[in-house]
């Protein structure tokens, strides 16, 4: 960046001490941070904003309101008074009574005929409002309503279930009472009377449909009682659980006999292991010598044979060996053998036993040997008996496994058999029953409700309908208000703007009904030789009040704030669009600073439509562009308008306005205006920032740009886009100052062309000072009154 200073040598334009412009670089600019553009989010519901939007469309609210208030209410008014006649009916009111075929083995088509499943309720609704059954109805009245026609009787009439009840609410409407009297006394019976056809029906189809079962049944039962008679016959089978129990019974006598014998057996046959190795003969030769023992010849042999053996034995002591006595009693001794053994031959009978054998019997004790063969016996007739108990066991086993097969098999008879005869027995039952109730005539369906018509008309509901309107009209009103505001895409308050633009606002500038009387007052008494009759264009401002003073001076305080380490000598006030405000902002900004003992000098840089002098009413007879397109002295084109306050005007309109603003001179000028000293704080009126370049020209030669937004006009995306373009140039951006505009300012809407507000700007005008032709002022004028009328609503 450079820095003007003065330099006589040089040519361009003279300042107070006659020196020129010529620059030194500087230090640069702190750059202010712009604050990231978060993208818009969708918004929630806010009561705060939605009473906003209603006291600011209060008028199209109320409008709205009391035209859809009053069309509920005429509707209301000249609608036809509607009578309704109502009653209800319980539907198989029988049901409790009738003969139940559930658990008989039958179908659900078999079983429908006697009784109505849930699922036949909407049905039998349709069924009753059918053409079908409301043409014998019709035929019924054509007496008395003759213009009654099916369709009619169909469309006004409602039938409907109470829940999940078995009771039908039947409704019919008429604009005649007596007529919704007649037709509903109509329905009731006529209903009536066709459940009672149906119930005759029902029961009909009852009673055939058992007939052609029952014969069917009755052979079942009779080949099921056959089939059991030959089963029984066949396997012995009576009693299946008492046989059951007797064949466990007997198999676990079995088993206690087997495990008895067993034990039996056991002894035995030690008791005659031991006798055998005390004897030490073997069965045979223990009955043998059991048998000996017992013969009264062989033992009178045996006793005379040991009689001389004792003989024998004392003599042998006492004799010789050859002694006769001797001799003779063994020769005794030897004759009484063959006796012995042909008495044992006799008695054994052919047994197998040698003579030694035979003469060692005759030595066995009798009692052990009598035990031994007591034993033998008792060892076979054990083992015999233990053969038959399991052979015996053996059978009950087999017989045992095959008894579950044949129990179920006897029970799924027995079942069948007990089923059978028991839809028999239903059959027989219901049969008689169907025909004792189709004999009795009764009817199905109870009349729970009388038929009656209302004193009253249903329809319209004159209380119900007019809290409907005030409720729909408050509805429609919010409802427009607020799509007029989202179509109305401007902004309507500071804290919008702060929310929408995330920008620090420096200052909000309230709207004041009286005119800029205080800054004219001001140029008239720093000039009098001017003339203060000059009338001022019509702008649409009308500043009067003093409330915008201490807008301003916290504008100013605000400021100071931001230049608490690098002082604000230099700034520009711009705008996104025309006529939002700047030129008056920065005139009366420029007043407040001086009040408050500031010196301070007001730029118009805006070349194209200066604004600066008709707001401080004074010349723009020379002004900036002769300062940068001439060599001539600051202070010829520096105008006092009061005490401390300084102004320059924008001069005769150049040819290329943005071409002088960019040029070196007004960096130079900038420069200098900025570093000097001689004001503290030098404004510049700027042209507006969307599409033009004018101001980002020599923007970056001060020290920031304070942007004007005008409340209830600029677009919300236009501040947006101008943020965004100072960001991408790297131009400080140190605020936003809201102003509000009066009642006739009016924003075009959201689709409009930015280019729309420049179209004539900056165009020659008739005389630097002169005021707006007529014509131009009554088409202001009329195209004001048209925003008025749009702005109310």
């Amino acid at each position: 960046m450079s820095k003007l200073i003065p330099n006589s040598s040089s040519s361009g334009p003279l300042l107070p001490d006659g020196s020129n412009l010529q620059t030194v670089s500087v230090l640069p600019l702190a750059a202010v941070s712009y604050p990231p553009q978060a993208p818009a989010s969708e918004e929630g519901f806010n009561l705060q904003h939605l009473l906003t939007v209603i006291r600011r469309r209060w008028r199209l609210i109320t409008a709205v309101g009391l035209v859809v208030t009053t069309g509920v209410w005429v509707k209301t008014v000249l609608e036809t008074p509607i009578y309704e006649g109502s009653f209800q009916l319980l539907i198989d009111s029988k049901e409790a009574s009738q003969p139940s075929l559930a658990g008989i083995g039958l179908s659900e088509e078999a079983q429908a005929p006697l009784r109505l499943r849930e699922d036949q309720f909407p049905t039998l609704i349709n069924l009753l409002s059918s053409p079908s059954l409301l043409e014998p109805i019709i035929q019924q009245l054509r007496f008395k309503l003759p213009q009654l026609t099916v369709g009619d009787l169909q469309q006004n009439l409602t039938v409907t279930r109470l829940r999940d009840s078995k009771i039908l609410d039947i409704r019919y409407r008429d604009s005649n009472p007596q007529t919704a009297q007649l037709v509903t006394q109509t329905l009731a019976q006529s209903y009536l009377d066709y459940s009672l056809t149906q119930e005759q029906v029902r029961l009909t189809k009852g009673i055939e449909f058992l007939d052609q079962q029952f014969p069917n049944l009755q052979q079942q039962v009779s080949t099921l009682e056959g089939q059991i008679a030959q089963f029984r016959q066949t396997y012995k089978f009576v009693d299946p659980e008492g046989q059951g129990t007797t064949l466990v019974g007997s198999l676990n006598d079995l088993d206690n006999q087997l495990r008895l014998t067993q034990v039996e057996l056991s002894k035995q046959q030690a008791l005659y292991q031991q006798l055998q190795q005390q004897l030490g003969v073997s069965p045979s030769q223990a009955i043998a010598s059991s048998v000996l023992s017992e013969s009264p010849r062989y033992q009178s042999l045996l006793t005379e044979a040991l009689e001389l053996d004792k003989k024998i034995a004392l003599e042998s002591a006492r004799l010789q060996p050859d002694n006769p006595v001797l001799l003779a009693l063994r020769e005794k001794r030897q004759q009484l053998n063959p006796l012995l053994r042909q008495e044992a031959n006799k008695l054994q009978q052919g047994r197998n036993s040698s003579n030694q054998a035979l003469g060692q019997m005759t030595a066995l004790p009798l009692a052990l040997t009598k035990q031994l063969v007591e034993t033998s016996n008792q060892l076979e007739v054990l083992q015999r008996q233990q053969a038959a108990l399991q052979n015996n066991r053996a059978q009950l086993a087999r017989q045992f496994e095959l008894y579950p097969e044949l129990a179920r098999t006897y029970t799924a008879l027995q079942r069948q058999l007990t089923v059978a005869d028991t839809n028999l027995k239903n059959f027989l039952a219901a049969r008689e029953n169907l025909r004792l109730e189709a004999a009795q005539r009764v009817v199905p369906w109870e009349l729970i409700s009388p038929a009656m018509v209302g004193g009253s008309p249903v329809s319209p509901n004159i209380p119900r309908n007019f809290a409907l309107g005030l409720f729909l009209g408050a509805i429609a009103g919010v409802g427009a208000g607020l799509l007029r505001d989202r179509l109305d895409h401007v902004f309507h308050s500071p804290q919008e703007v702060k929310v929408d633009l995330d920008v620090p606002l420096l200052a909000s500038v309230p709207y004041i009904e009286e005119p800029l009387g205080a800054l004219r007052g001001l140029a008239t008494a720093a000039l009098p030789e001017q003339s203060t009759t000059a009338e001022l264009p019509a702008t649409g401002y009308r500043y009067g009040s003093r409330h915008h003073e201490e807008a301003f001076r916290s504008l100013y305080t605000n400021l100071r704030f931001l230049g608490a380490d690098t002082p604000i000598r230099s700034l520009a006030i711009g705008s996104s669009i025309p006529s939002e405000g700047k030129s008056t902002t920065a005139a009366l900004l420029a007043r407040t600073i001086s009040q408050m003992g500031q010196r301070v000098l007001l730029i118009d840089a805006d070349l194209r439509k200066p604004q600066v002098h008709s707001r401080l009413g004074i010349e723009n007879l020379r002004g900036l562009s002769n300062l940068l397109s001439s060599p001539i002295d600051l202070d010829v084109v520096i105008q006092p308008v009061a005490e401390n306050f300084d102004a320059i005007t924008a001069g005769p309109r150049p040819p290329d306005p943005t071409k002088l603003l960019s040029s070196q001179r007004m960096t130079q000028l900038a420069e200098y205006l900025k570093t000097c000293g001689r004001y503290d704080l030098v404004i510049y009126d700027t042209p507006p920032l969307l599409g033009m370049a004018d101001t980002k020209a020599f923007a970056k030669a001060i020290d920031g740009i304070i942007l004007v937004v005008s409340l209830g006009r600029v677009d919300r995306d236009a501040p947006k886009e101008v943020i965004q373009q100072l960001k991408f140039a790297e131009i400080p951006l140190l605020g936003l100052v809201t102003n509000s505009l009066s009642p006739e300012t009016t924003p075009k809407g959201q689709s409009y062309s930015y280019y729309y507000y420049y179209q004539g700007y900056g165009e020659p005008a008739a005389s630097l000072t002169g005021g707006e032709s007529s014509e131009v002022k009554t088409t202001q004028v009329l195209w004001r009154r048209l925003q008025r009328l749009w702005q109310r609503f």
